[in-house]
């Protein structure tokens, strides 16, 4: 049982108000469902908020590998934390989140990934899908040294 408004965002969907990295990390390793709304009046004291009973199934073919939500994590943050910014510019405005505060991607690291995954650069965060924006992760980490945990830190470039 949560709060409706937390209940709201963890099953929100792609393009609506609520949906957020909240939902996206959440729907990534469980399958969300709100089953029922409570009214205040079913307890005392009436609290000033209304509850939902909320089904959380872990996904039987899970999204994530092991080791990579925290990496997927910092993709997906900083790609919500400006939000009505294109992907593009908010993934670029956080770099330091992506690869830690000394290095961040590089505009041409940033467009090869959203390419890669098959993302507009155009496209806003809470549009995508939370697939999406698991396959924009892994292609951020695609240069990463072999048997590097997603997210590890890229060898600088040297152009």
């Amino acid at each position: 049982m949560l709060q409706r408004e937390l209940a709201t965002r963890l099953s929100a969907s792609p393009g609506t108000r609520d949906y957020g990295s909240f939902a996206v990390l959440h729907q990534l390793v469980v399958r969300v469902e709100r089953r029922q709304e409570l009214s205040p009046r079913c307890f005392y004291p009436v609290p000033n908020v209304r509850s939902s009973f909320v089904r959380m199934t872990p996904l039987e073919a899970p999204l994530l590998a092991p080791g990579e939500l925290a990496a997927v994590e910092r993709v997906v943050r900083a790609a919500f934390a400006t939000r009505r910014k294109t992907l593009a510019n908010a993934l670029r405005g956080s770099a330091g989140l992506l690869r830690g505060a000394d290095l961040g991607a590089s505009d041409d690291e940033i467009a090869d990934a959203l390419a890669a995954a098959g993302i507009d650069a155009r496209a806003r965060a809470e549009n995508l899908a939370p697939e999406a924006l698991l396959a924009l992760a892994r292609s951020l980490n695609a240069g990463a040294p072999a048997g590097a945990p997603l997210g590890a830190v890229r060898p600088a470039r040297r152009d």
